[in-house]
This record gives C-alpha cells, structure tokens and sequence, in this order.
C-alpha cells in the first residue's frame, strides 16, 4: 500500500517528468526550476531522487520527446550543483556512516590526484581529461553521500524498483510505434535498444533482490522478470541478456532457499536453455542469431562482432602506453591542446579495456582498490544486495556507460550506494 504522503511525492515526481516531456525547451526549463522547489522541500532526499531523475530524463525517446542534451550546459551546472549541495551542504548524521564513507573516499581522492597528474603528464588533451573524470568522480561521490544520509528514511530499492518499472511499462506502447525501434531492435521509452537493455537488466537486478527479500508482490515481480526478459530479446541487447541471465542465477544462489531447492530451479532452467539453444527451427536460429550477431558479408558468427573495432582501438590505445594510459576519456592525438570541448568523444565498449586505456596500470589497479573498498564495507556471506554492485560492472562489459554521469551512470551509482548503505543496517 501506498500511503497519502507517498501518493504526493509520486505525483510530483509525476508532473515533474511529465512537464519536461512535453514541453519541450520551456518544459526542460520548467523541470529544472520545480526540481529546484522539489529539493528545497525534501533537501538530501529530494537532492539524491531529482539526480536519479535526470538520469531518467537523459535517455528518454528523442524520436518522440525533446532530448535534454539540447541543453547540455544548463545540465551539467544543474548535475554538478546537486552534487556539491549534497557534499557540501549536510553534514554525516551518525559516525557509523562518515567512518564507512570516509575510508572510500580516501581511495577516491588518490584516485582523483593520479589522473589530474596523468592527464597532464600523457593526455593529448589534458583539461577535457580532468573535466570527464571529475564528472565521473563528483557524481559518484555525491550518491554515495545522499545514499548514506537518507537510507534510513528511503527504502531506495523499493523506490528505484518503481521508477524503473514504469519506463518498463511505458516501453510497451512503443512497441507498435515506428519511433519505438531501431531497424529491427527495440529501444522502447529509451533512447537507443543496448540502453533499453541495460534500463532492463538493472530492473531485474531490483525484482530479484525484492523477490528473495519480501513476501509480498512476488508472483507480479516473477511476471515482470518473464516480460523483462522478452523485451531484452526484442531490443537485440547481448550484454543486456547474458548479464540478466547471470543476475537470476546468481539471486538463486544468494537466496535463503533450501540447497536442494536451489540446484532444481537452477537445472531446470540451464536445461530449458540448452532446449531453446540447440533446438531446431526459428527459435534456435533466431536465437544464435541475437546471440553471435551474424557479420552479414559473411556466412559465419562472432561473439565480439559488433565490438571488434572498438576493442581493437582500446588495445593499441594500452599497448601505447601500458603504465600510465592515454588519459581519461580523450582519445590520442598527434598534438597537445589545452582547450575545453564537448566534441571529443570516445565510446570504449568494455569498462576493463576502458580503463586500462584511460589510467594505465597504476589507474586501474586505484580503481579496483576504490571499488574494493565499498564492497568490503558492507560485505556478508550469502548477501543478495551484491547483485547491485556486480550487475553495475557486468552492463559495462558491453555498453561502458559506468563513465556516463551524464546519461545513466548515476543509477549505477546509487546501486552501489544501496549496497554500501542498507535498510538492514538500521539500528
């Protein structure tokens, strides 16, 4: 049930979307200035929900609704003011969350101070550098801090849960609209089908945790879980696919449930998938199909087909400068520039490569180190909630959007931040 107050805040949040959708340029800015009377209401909670929101605007339809890039400066001081509200403009409730908090941000800073030095050191432009990782790193940093101001107050599994479903479920008139495909992928509510797919495999990852952690609703989330998967098919998303795949067994594995329980369900269904697979007709070819991604110049499949270049591009970039990189982000050059642009743009395709690329060895290893450390603050045996963090890596091993605080990225931020902070933490 929801109660009165809540039924509120939806409504807002309702009108807040609904405005920016159909307004066009005035309804970006009218979005805007109620976020800011949104904020004003509920401060650190209405800070960390209107950044959730963003991300949600960022990768609307732009077939059919005004794309809020249009606007880009204005958003990008409207992100990095939200942030520096939350960082800045509360101080810790308790010391059991600054303790947990400051240790990472600790590895953040070391992060931070090597790429300002690498980017300066090896970028072929040095200031874009700096600028997309502090996007990143300013960002990343703000969620982790609303998360842990708010968590006590929000059930923000919960709330994710919901603002997500409803992108889902909006997806499904696109279905007969020419602007809701691709060619022959469906993209839905979003923007393109591999973001439609990724949106998916994190509503998933919500459905699992809530479906093994709550009693009620389950054979609805069961239902959503079934639909969830055949729009991942339709919008052609390989990485969104194997990473839900994977997302279920883990949540299996992770459960509460009888062992015996967990390995029949589990063999039911690697065996109903090695059915669909290797059985003959459409359903197996269409199947391999969307699975290899068939080079149509050839009568043969690869797995990394459609990412060949871009894999390629990423190991020279590594092979050139191992240690240290290329720099965050920017793309090597035959010359050094100090100027700003939001022209240069790189589309990696693989968090692991993209990295490597970016920083270099010592830059990675400070990033797994980073990451390592909020895993490690709230690590537990047998702990569904590291669905959150692992289904945030496994989206950017094909679509690297763990960079993109300026489309979706935030979302995977607050996955981590749900992690790292949690309801059962309450004492």
């Amino acid at each position: 049930m929801i109660c009165k107050k809540e039924a509120k805040e939806y409504f807002q949040i309702v009108c807040l979307l609904g405005i920016s959708l159909i307004g066009g340029k005035i309804g970006i800015l009218a979005f805007y200035i109620l976020c800011l009377f949104f904020i004003y209401r509920y401060r650190a909670v209405g800070a960390t929900k209107v950044l959730m929101l963003l991300a949600y605007r960022s990768i609307v339809n732009d077939a059919v609704f005004y794309t809020i890039s249009g606007m880009q400066s204005i958003k990008w001081i409207v992100m990095f003011g939200i942030s520096a509200y939350i960082l800045f403009g509360f101080n810790m409730p308790r010391k059991k969350e600054y303790i947990k908090l400051s240790k990472v941000y600790i590895w953040m800073g070391l992060f931070t101070l090597y790429i300002i030095v690498d980017s300066f050191l090896v970028s072929s432009l040095p200031i874009i550098s700096i600028f997309k990782f502090f996007s990143y790193i300013f960002v990343f940093a703000a969620i982790l801090k609303g998360m842990a101001m708010t968590y006590y107050r929000v059930d923000w599994i919960k709330w994710l849960e919901k603002l997500l479903a409803s992108m889902v479920i909006l997806s499904i008139p696109f279905y007969g609209m020419s602007a809701g495909w691709l060619g022959d992928l469906f993209k839905g509510f979003t923007n393109q089908p591999n973001m439609f797919g990724i949106v998916i495999v994190l509503f998933i990852t919500l459905l699992v945790i809530n479906l093994f952690q709550l009693k009620q609703g389950r054979y609805i989330r069961i239902a959503m879980i079934i639909l969830s998967f055949v729009l991942i098919f339709l919008s052609g998303s390989r990485t969104g696919f194997i990473s839900a795949v994977v997302i279920v067994i883990l949540g299996i594995f992770f459960s509460k449930m009888r062992t015996f329980n967990k390995l029949a369900i589990l063999i039911t269904l690697l065996g109903m998938s090695y059915f669909v697979i290797s059985a003959n007709g459409s359903i197996g070819e269409y199947f391999s199909e969307f699975i290899y991604k068939y080079d149509a110049s050839s009568t043969t499949g690869s797995l990394l087909y459609s990412r060949e270049s871009q894999i390629e591009e990423l190991v020279n970039n590594f092979s050139s400068s191992p240690i240290f990189g290329i720099g965050f982000a920017t793309p090597k050059l035959e010359f050094v520039s100090y100027t700003f642009s939001y022209t240069f743009f790189m589309e990696p395709g693989n968090l692991v490569l993209a990295i490597l690329s970016y920083s270099g060895i010592i830059g990675t290893a400070l990033f797994v180190v980073m990451l390592l450390s909020i895993v490690l603050s709230n690590y537990k045996p047998n702990n569904v909630l590291v669905l959150l963090p692992i289904a945030t890596i496994m989206v950017s091993m094909g679509e690297m959007v763990f960079f993109s605080s300026n489309s979706m990225a935030i979302w995977l931020y607050a996955f981590w931040g749900i992690y790292m902070f949690n309801r059962t933490d309450i004492v």
